[in-house]
């Protein structure tokens, strides 16, 4: 039986993937990205290279994929599934490449850009390693 603690942490990495997909729909048009909102679709890396609708299409699936592993390492946590741990792993490590990849080069309004995110796929994989 999982305890309240265990759901807590469970919520919150199921909260984390589910925030990925709003950079999803935000990728597809479905709202932003603008100036506005903190992500605005160029990338310190890619935008050289480029065009905005190529970036913010090659964003979409790996967004996906980490929101998928994020919410599902949350219910295999949650359940005690034996696969969590590198599923947790490796969306937090897709998901911090993806928020540096992604981030336009400014240093204006970083929480909103991904630095946030970053600072949680961190402390994730700091838990997953190192405290338990």
């Amino acid at each position: 039986m999982s305890s309240l603690v265990q759901y807590g942490i469970g919520f919150l990495i199921f909260a984390h993937g589910w925030i990925h997909l709003v950079y999803v729909a935000s990728s597809q048009g479905w709202f932003g990205p603008g100036e506005g909102w903190g992500w605005n679709g160029r990338s310190w890396l890619l935008s050289s290279v480029l065009e905005e609708q190529a970036i913010l299409d090659l964003a979409t699936v790996p967004f996906l994929l980490v929101a998928l592993g994020f919410v599902g390492g949350a219910i295999g946590y949650i359940f005690f599934s034996d696969w969590w741990v590198p599923v947790l792993a490796g969306s937090a490590v897709l998901s911090a490449i993806m928020y540096v990849v992604m981030w336009d080069g400014r240093g204006t309004d970083l929480p909103a850009k991904g630095a946030l995110g970053v600072l949680i796929d961190v402390g994730i994989l700091v838990w997953l390693f190192v405290l338990t």
